[in-house]
């Protein structure tokens, strides 16, 4: 068996949600991570939070399982909300919960997907199309594959 590749979490990532949102119709998609062993083996966890406080939790337990499976690389994908806040508006403070993206009148609604090593990290997202009684008709890709920030999703190998 060949090595999986960042690329190849990427990719399976995207189609997770490709065929979950498209194919399978759900409405929604619950963030998963896609998690490879030292020994070429790739287990799938499902992280399912409502706040702050459930990411927190949900980030302390993967640490510990990251450490207990000897995950070497994982991939995540998740649908989120982005929005583009000018420097005027952000100024290097922390955004207030009603700057925050999901929030915002000129959100969009993403997918976001990544694939992390101890060495590099990939990222891309796609928009979110729905119709007009909001069933997601299609996934389209956005420009640009670093145009998410950091945090701790992108830091799970870091102390």
């Amino acid at each position: 068996m060949e090595p999986v590749t960042l690329e190849n979490l990427m990719d399976l990532a995207e189609g997770s949600a490709r065929n979950i949102l498209l194919n399978l119709k759900e409405k929604s998609l619950m963030p998963c991570w896609f998690l490879l062993t030292a020994d070429n083996k790739v287990g799938i966890v499902g992280t399912p939070w409502d706040d702050e406080e459930e990411k927190k939790v949900a980030r302390k337990k993967l640490r510990a399982l990251f450490k207990e499976k000897h995950i070497t690389a994982y991939g995540f994908v998740c649908e989120a909300w982005y929005a583009v806040v000018e420097k005027e508006e952000w100024k290097g403070k922390k955004l207030s919960e009603i700057e925050r993206p999901a929030n915002r009148v000129d959100r969009i609604e993403v997918v976001f997907a990544a694939a992390v090593d101890k060495k590099r990290s990939l990222m891309r997202s796609w928009k979110i199309m729905r119709e007009w009684n909001g069933t997601i008709a299609s996934l389209e890709p956005i420009a640009g594959e670093g145009m998410f920030p950091g945090g701790w999703i992108m830091e799970m190998f870091k102390r």
